[in-house]
């Protein structure tokens, strides 16, 4: 549940309206009140806050009439300071006194602004404004339930036929050299089974070498160790000791390299032979399971499964803009740069390949 699933209604009025893909804000006020508030918020970055940030920034202002609801693995917060309301707005959600709470899955109105929600809003439907992305002036929002429809897709150009047996014969070529064949062991690989090992103990996999003998990933442009570029390489595939993939750096900075895989939670305790490696998270806020997720290093790729958490394992998607949510016993591979996470706790998983 995310505030860009829903219709957004802007009231007019003074203040404005907010919408970053982390949440919606409104601030009361105008002129140099808000200018300041904003300034505060993007903290002299030209990119939206994450959700994160965002709820840190917020509660940080001060003497701002204000209300939001930012995305969360938990739901949406809701956050109100001075004369802001920020609530849902249905007989069975009363107003909690506390001025930050989450919201779970709900179809009733949210309304985010300065004073009482109008009530004509909320009684029927106007075209939405489309809030997207950016700032609009405005007194509040009215978030609805978006409607289930597909969006209309228009094509960018005409398609183009063409004749496909006019076309010119291809001068014949001598066949590429094919990949050798993978061990008996990897193909027959699964995120339980004890991938091949080489002689020092690391774990056998095929990759391709760079121009000076690297070993390095097939979907690589660059090599990770000497940043000399792999685009016209051929690609053939040899066995080599896979090398560490990256680093799991967590939100109290605490960090594990990505050179096995680890079963975390706050009491893991994996099974013999399962080739996973405890990875205990330490949580003050009980809401990490005592075994909650897998993260399995399959070939090149990073594995994330949830076990049947309480509270859910989750990941960013940088292209919807908020948290999805692993389901149980299902199981979605992360790359460089993927915020994680598990009930209260977060961790991004960092590559550990040159920046290009």
């Amino acid at each position: 549940m995310t505030p860009a699933r829903h219709a957004a209604v802007v009231i007019p009025g003074a203040g404005v309206v907010v919408r970053w893909p982390s949440g919606v804000v409104v601030i009361g006020g105008s002129g140099q009140t808000v200018d300041s508030a904003l300034d505060a918020l993007l903290a002299g970055s030209d990119e939206p806050p994450a959700a994160g940030r965002l709820i840190e920034r917020l509660r940080n202002l001060e003497r701002v009439d204000l209300g939001a609801a930012v995305s969360t693995p938990a739901g949406i917060r809701l956050l109100r300071a001075g004369a802001g309301q920020a609530h849902v707005v249905a007989p069975d959600h009363p107003i909690p006194p506390s001025p930050e709470y989450d919201v779970a899955e709900t179809s009733s109105p949210i309304w985010i602004g300065i004073g009482d929600p109008p009530l004509d809003e909320l009684a029927r439907r106007r075209p939405h404004h489309d809030l997207g992305f950016g700032v609009v002036p405005g007194a509040g929002v009215v978030l609805h339930a978006a409607d289930a429809r597909p969006p209309e897709v228009a094509a960018l150009r005409p398609f183009q036929v063409l004749e496909l047996a006019s076309a010119a014969p291809v001068e014949a070529r001598r066949p590429l050299p094919t990949a050798a064949p993978a061990p008996a062991a990897a193909s027959a690989a699964s995120p339980s089974a004890a991938p091949a090992a080489t002689a020092d103990g690391g774990v056998s996999v095929l990759g391709i070498e760079c121009s000076r003998r690297h070993f390095n990933n097939p979907r690589a442009s660059y090599c990770q160790v000497c940043g000399i570029s792999m685009v016209h390489l051929t690609h053939h595939l040899v066995p080599g000791r896979r090398p560490t993939l990256g680093f799991l750096v967590f939100d109290n900075g605490t960090t594990y390299a990505l050179d096995r895989s680890y079963l975390i939670g706050r009491e893991p305790t994996p099974e013999p032979g399962s080739g996973l490696d405890p990875l205990i998270t330490g949580d003050t806020s009980h809401t990490v399971s005592r075994e909650h997720a897998e993260l399995v290093l399959d070939g090149w790729d990073v594995v994330l499964s949830d076990l049947g958490s309480t509270n859910g394992t989750f990941h960013w998607d940088t292209v919807t803009g908020r948290w999805e949510r692993v389901l149980p016993n299902r199981s979605v591979t992360i790359t460089p740069g993927t915020s994680v996470a598990l009930g209260r706790r977060t961790f991004v998983y960092e590559s550990v390949a040159r920046p290009t």
